[in-house]
């Protein structure tokens, strides 16, 4: 990835962050730890069958889905099921965007070669 690459990818992602209604230690958490969803979101998409799903629609929102659980269930501490499922809830959301804006082109070519 080259330097204006990841200087777009930042002012995405800080575009996103000015919108964002979590507590800050799950804000928090999600920044310092952004640069590693995408390889949460690589390895939902290489153990998926995209042949499973009847469209592409449907195979991106499970992607955005599990990457999402796997994401907070190992960079995440929670106290219980009901703070993993709000903090779930709320970044489920961000994950979308930051795929939509990141990573779309990238899962839509592995889709279309399977």
């Amino acid at each position: 990835m080259n330097l204006q690459e990841q200087i777009s990818r930042i002012k995405s992602m800080m575009r996103i962050f000015e919108t964002m209604d979590l507590n800050e230690s799950a804000l928090n958490k999600l920044k310092r730890n952004l640069d590693k969803l995408p390889m949460y979101i690589k390895s939902t998409c290489s153990w998926l069958n995209p042949k499973a799903f009847n469209s592409f629609e449907e195979f991106l929102q499970r992607v955005i889905f599990s990457s999402t659980r796997d994401f907070i269930s190992n960079e995440y501490d929670f106290n219980s099921e009901k703070e993993l499922e709000e903090i779930r809830v709320q970044l489920l959301y961000y994950v979308k965007l930051y795929v939509e804006e990141n990573m779309l082109e990238e899962i839509l070519y592995y889709y279309n070669q399977r």
